[in-house]
């Protein structure tokens, strides 16, 4: 008789949703301070795709340390941490930030915006956020948002992807230093995996 051990391995992250007006934000972009903080991470870091292959895909240690059972959790959709993934990845026009391209504690990746179809013009931005670097993830969240929001006419609805310990922080951030309007309160999404 054969026996099968199975093991079910739940990742958790959380959802958190504001909207707000792009042209309004964008001219109040440049005097956004970040909260006082113990001290001043680097600077967020662009990475390019030969990057992103060594960073995300190479390095056995980083992958442990960042991302959820090695796992890249893209606007919903999980993908393995496999050279294979890297090319799907690619062709999705992704930014991909971290906070050091050699030890970072904290990466995200950011679609380009796109319009919703329904109701008046508003256009959508997902962002996934790996790590528990909360004022690193401020930082990315600020480079995203002045890459790919001036120019945009209409309001936006941001969805942000990230550690369930980061949620409040981050919304907190969102509505107080940023003036964002929260969607809705606290979500999540389930990611289950199983080893058989």
């Amino acid at each position: 008789m054969l026996t099968f051990t199975c093991h079910l391995t739940f990742i958790t992250q959380g959802i958190l949703l504001v909207r707000f007006n792009a042209p309004e934000f964008s001219s109040r972009l440049s005097s956004i301070p970040l909260p006082a903080g113990p001290s001043r991470p680097s600077p967020p870091i662009l990475l390019s795709p030969e990057e992103v292959h060594a960073v995300f895909l190479e390095r056995g240690g980083l992958l442990k340390d960042l991302l959820p059972h090695k796992t890249v959790i893209q606007d919903w959709q999980p993908f393995q941490a496999l050279p294979g993934n890297h090319d799907l990845l690619h062709r999705k026009s992704l930014r991909w930030m971290a906070d050091d391209n050699v030890r970072p504690r904290v990466a995200s990746l950011c679609t380009p915006p796109f319009p919703v179809p329904a109701g008046p013009l508003c256009f959508y931005l997902n962002i996934d956020v790996f790590g528990s670097g909360l004022r690193g993830a401020q930082e990315q969240l600020l480079s995203h948002l002045a890459a790919h929001v001036p120019g945009l006419p209409a309001d936006v609805k941001c969805q942000l992807f990230l550690p369930p310990t980061m949620w409040r922080p981050m919304a907190d951030f969102c509505t107080s230093v940023l003036g964002f309007q929260l969607e809705k309160g606290y979500t999540e999404q389930y990611l289950l995996e199983a080893d058989i």
